[in-house]
């Protein structure tokens, strides 16, 4: 389930990159899933919702890639919020982790509205490089202490999937450093790479409820409560990742 959640979050970032509202695309309206027909076979790509047949470069750029990114928006992610003003605050730093070969920041990354939750974003990078040092970003599905055996680093605080470590949909210490051989992190600063990670979980939690993390915050333009045709759990997930 985890790994299909963990593709389905890439999938998304790469998407939202640059979904544009339907009605700048100049897309008609789109119907509600109910008035969708039951289609047998795989679509078309080259054909437009007019019918009309993609056979131009410009064609495409112009009006069917709009067309398919609307429809991802209306039909599975939902439509994004304002990009938030980030505060980043280092609220801790070890400039000697991993025997000496890294630097480890916790970084709380918080953002408009008052009140919001912040992603506690852990970032290790290595000592030994010239210039900056590339960096892997990703949603951890078990907390920030899982991914490293290091004591200094807290327990996720919000609601988690049953699992090892958790108890009660709570992180326990015994959860600490179970996904460490999964990030390999002293392997990747070792390579000169440097690990970026927050918990999915600080940006929403995985059920069915949006009573948590920040649907009840942070909407889209015009929404006056959280409702899942705004925005789903993917899209803030990936809007969590673009604040990171």
């Amino acid at each position: 389930m985890a790994s299909l959640v963990w593709a389905a979050a890439l999938l998304a970032v790469v998407l939202a990159a640059d979904l544009a509202l339907a009605a700048e695309a100049g897309v008609p309206a789109l119907p509600g899933i109910e008035g969708l027909p039951s289609v047998q076979d795989l679509p078309d790509l080259l054909v437009m919702m007019d019918g009309s047949r993609v056979t131009t470069r410009e064609a495409w750029e112009t009006r069917r890639k709009p067309e398919l990114k609307a429809l991802f928006q209306h039909y599975m992610y939902g439509f994004f919020p304002p990009a938030a003003k980030v505060r980043a605050t280092v609220a801790a730093a070890d400039v000697k982790a991993l025997g000496g070969a890294a630097t480890m920041k916790r970084v709380a990354l918080g953002f408009e509205p008052p009140g919001c939750p912040a992603i506690d974003l852990l970032v290790v990078v290595p000592n030994r490089r010239e210039g900056p040092a590339p960096v892997f970003l990703g949603l951890n599905f078990t907390g920030n202490h899982t991914v490293l055996a290091d004591p200094s680093i807290p327990l996720a605080k919000g609601w988690m999937r049953d699992g090892p470590g958790v108890v009660g949909n709570r992180a326990t210490e015994a959860g600490r450093g179970t996904a460490a051989e999964k990030w390999a992190v002293e392997h990747v600063v070792g390579r000169g790479y440097a690990v970026a990670t927050f918990y999915y979980g600080d940006m929403v939690p995985d059920k069915p409820e949006m009573d948590g993390g920040v649907y009840p915050h942070v909407r889209p333009a015009g929404a006056a409560a959280p409702s899942p045709t705004d925005w789903g759990a993917i899209a803030a997930w990936a809007w969590g990742r673009q604040r990171a």
